[in-house]
């Protein structure tokens, strides 16, 4: 695991050293990651402690506990979660849209994201769009993908949209995840969703 760790730092230009890092978090890193058994989760504990390393308080005690809690249906469920996740670059947020959790995945599994710590109920999100002649109104990330660019409106205008958030936790473990994809049609669905209210 600490041989991943540096691997992840020198591939992103940086040094991993244990010398930085809180005993305290060392400590809660060895305890849940040598019991990892899930290739793609021992990756995010590599990245973890390679990103604690690198910056030390990166990632929260409480992350490391949930990481440690994590039920192998728990990390399926999160990891296709992941997919649908929405970030408002603006001011950092993490979302899944209601209408995208509805569709894509069963109650009971977002019963247990929530329980587990990693996503929480908000009923709104409110979108600033800020519109100039052209219309340009916030700017949202799905997988490293711009979804929407601009919309044709006359004014400014706040959106609300019902969202499940993700916890710190859950943005501090989305943030270590690799291959996340979001395919046309769920960009298309967002965005549809997006106009509608505006």
């Amino acid at each position: 695991m600490i041989g991943k760790a540096r691997a992840y730092a020198e591939k992103h230009g940086a040094e991993a050293s244990l010398k930085v890092i809180p005993s305290k978090f060392l400590v809660e890193f060895m305890d849940g990651a040598s019991l990892e058994e899930d290739e793609d989760f021992q990756n995010i504990w590599a990245k973890a402690l390679a990103g604690e390393s690198e910056k030390p308080g990166s990632f929260s005690l409480k992350t490391l506990a949930i990481l440690k809690q994590m039920t192998q249906k728990e990390a399926e469920v999160f990891k296709r979660a992941a997919n649908y996740v929405i970030v408002q670059e603006s001011n950092n947020d993490y979302f899944l849209p209601s209408n995208a959790i509805c569709k894509y995945f069963p109650l009971d599994d977002v019963l247990l994201l929530n329980e587990a710590g990693l996503i929480s109920y908000t009923s709104n999100v409110f979108c600033d769009l800020k519109t100039k002649e052209t219309g340009i109104i916030e700017n949202f990330v799905c997988s490293n993908t711009n979804i929407i660019a601009s919309i044709d409106m006359p004014i400014y205008k706040f959106v609300s949209l019902e969202i499940y958030t993700l916890t710190r936790a859950g943005r501090e473990i989305y943030s270590l995840m690799e291959n996340i994809w979001c395919d046309a049609t769920y960009h298309d669905e967002w965005t549809d969703t997006l106009k509608n209210r505006a």
